[in-house]
């Protein structure tokens, strides 16, 4: 029995060591990468464009994304466009791995060879852009959003960082508002005073035929 624990041991002693080196090499980081503007409004027949950024970063030299929107609302227009950040540290590659309906999954960008990530700043923050046409005007707030987003420095470790989308408003209504007036309760004053005007003159009346049959 102890030999067999001893054969367990020696078996799964170099599993978890592997497992806890890829559980090391994927940490959280405080950057973002976000998308530019934070808010926007259209309507049918529009354009939008938004721009894929980073916050902050050391040493970036690989990145990956998939961007989600509501088919409903919006249609991809062309392909992403490779921004400028990746570029100025070298080579690259830029490519996604699928297009769908309301949905580009794995877009990624990659410097090539063996070389340093760039650092943001002085690196340019723009990785790449995004143009969607409105089909629909939206009848309430719809996003286009990152669902996945990763990177890695140039030693191959691996960072999970924060995310932010843009949020699509409704245009505003045109017109002005309607606010439900209550006529007789704003006529109200007017009648009163009118009424205790009446009954002053009818009763003044009264009281000048009455002291003129007097004389």
């Amino acid at each position: 029995m102890r030999g067999k624990a001893l054969l367990c041991l020696a078996v799964l002693t170099p599993l978890v060591i592997a497992m806890l080196g890829e559980i090391s090499s994927v940490v959280a980081h405080p950057t973002t990468f976000l998308l530019d503007p934070a808010t926007i409004k259209t309507e049918t027949g529009e354009q939008l464009t938004v721009t894929l950024r980073v916050d902050a970063v050391t040493d970036m030299y690989l990145w990956v994304v998939t961007i989600e929107w509501n088919p409903t609302y919006f249609d991809l227009v062309g392909e992403p466009a490779e921004g400028e950040c990746l570029k100025c540290g070298g080579s690259t590659t830029f490519l996604w791995g699928s297009m769908t309906d309301g949905k580009i999954e794995g877009l990624t960008c990659t410097l090539l060879g063996e070389i340093p990530g760039v650092d943001v700043p002085p690196a340019p923050n723009d990785m790449a852009t995004i143009t969607f046409a409105c089909m629909h005007t939206p009848s309430t707030r719809t996003y286009v959003s990152i669902t996945f987003a990763r990177y890695r420095n140039s030693a191959g470790t691996a960072y999970y960082p924060a995310t932010e989308g843009t949020v699509v408003l409704p245009p505003a209504p045109v017109g002005g508002v309607w606010i439900p007036v209550d006529k007789f309760g704003l006529l109200a004053p007017y009648i009163g005073l009118a009424s205790t005007i009446l009954v002053a003159t009818a009763a003044t009346a009264i009281y000048v035929k009455r002291a003129r049959r007097r004389k």
